[in-house]
């Protein structure tokens, strides 16, 4: 699904709505092939035993040979005759083949091969010549069937080809197996017929897909529309547009569950971005309060430190003063002392 992952979402349900109905009418396209083909195949092995009525009613009208017996409900029972005669031609089972569409075959019993041998048939091998004298083949799914004096229907393989056959043993008055009468038409017909209807089925399918792929489009973009805009408000308020409006408020679905998340989302935004502002300000009037007084601090400390450079220029002064007037002193005194000593000796 990494297909999907650069898709926008309405492509991706559009195309994951066309992929399913796809892959539902695809399933469908396959269950249709199984009943069409089994209906076919069925009805093909019915319309066998219509081919069957005519070849037996074409035998039995135009050779004294063959008796035919038929049940209740006007199927072939059972075909008799005491012997199978030559066809000097094949019109006979040419005649048969026009009637019913199909191929017609008359084998005859041979002891000594213990196989069943093509007499007439409309059959032709692939030389282009028919298959007058061939042989039905005791290893086919046909032989053990028909001489247990039982009729056969279903599928056989023809010199190569594929049949849906029906193979009605002719028996004599002592009720042994003599020959066979046989009509069955090429399955590659059939199955022509069945791709065909399938071919044709799918031809309609197709439109039905497209315009599946087109309602699911349309549908994808209207149902998420909304999705779209609220993509797009969530953009606004990222960009700190908190005053935006917000549709779809009072749907009572999924939608309308996340516009009113948006909508409580957008007011608490903005309550805590007013808060916010209104702390800042406060601070903003403190801060330039505090720098006020710490402004003012500042010039009475430098006032302060003026007074005290001063007071310490005073106090050196002062002891510069002082010390001159102790030595003004001292020499006073050596002076006062000096004459004292001499009016000491004047005496």
């Amino acid at each position: 699904m990494n297909m999907f992952k650069n898709m926008k979402v309405s492509s991706s349900i559009a195309a994951m709505s066309a992929m399913l109905v796809a892959a539902s009418l695809l399933i469908i396209w396959a269950i249709a092939y199984e009943v069409v083909s089994l209906k076919v195949r069925q009805d093909t092995l019915n319309s066998q035993s219509a081919s069957l009525r005519v070849a037996a009613t074409v035998l039995s009208q135009n050779l004294d040979e063959f008796e035919i017996g038929w049940d209740g409900d006007g199927e072939v029972r059972s075909v008799r005759a005491n012997t199978i005669p030559e066809f000097s031609s094949h019109d006979l089972i040419d005649s048969i083949g026009q009637a019913t569409g199909e191929t017609a075959t008359v084998f005859v019993w041979d002891d000594e091969t213990r196989d069943f041998w093509r007499r007439s048939t409309n059959i032709v091998k692939p030389d282009g010549n028919r298959a007058v004298g061939t042989p039905l083949g005791q290893n086919g799914a046909v032989y053990p069937i028909v001489t247990r004096g039982e009729t056969f229907r279903g599928e056989a393989n023809i010199l190569g080809t594929d049949y849906y056959t029906v193979y009605q043993p002719i028996e004599n008055a002592s009720g042994d197996v003599i020959g066979i009468l046989y009509v069955g038409v090429q399955k590659a017909r059939i199955t022509g017929v069945i791709a065909d209807m399938m071919i044709k089925f799918g031809m309609a399918v197709v439109p039905v897909i497209l315009i599946a792929i087109v309602i699911s489009i349309f549908a994808s973009r209207r149902l998420l529309r909304p999705v779209r805009e609220m993509a797009q408000i969530t953009d606004e308020i990222a960009r700190e547009n908190l005053s935006i409006s917000i549709p779809y408020v009072g749907r009572n679905d999924e939608i309308g569950q996340l516009a009113a998340s948006f909508n409580k989302m957008g007011q608490a935004l903005e309550t805590m971005v007013s808060h916010i502002r209104t702390a800042a300000q406060e601070v903003s009037g403190r801060a330039q309060a505090l720098s006020g007084l710490s402004g003012g601090a500042y010039e009475g400390m430098e006032q302060q430190s003026g007074e005290i450079t001063s007071m310490a220029g005073a106090v050196e002064e002062f002891s510069a003063t002082a010390l001159t007037i102790a030595d003004n002193m001292g020499n006073t005194e050596r002076l006062a002392q000096g004459n004292a000593q001499q009016t000491r000796i004047g005496r």
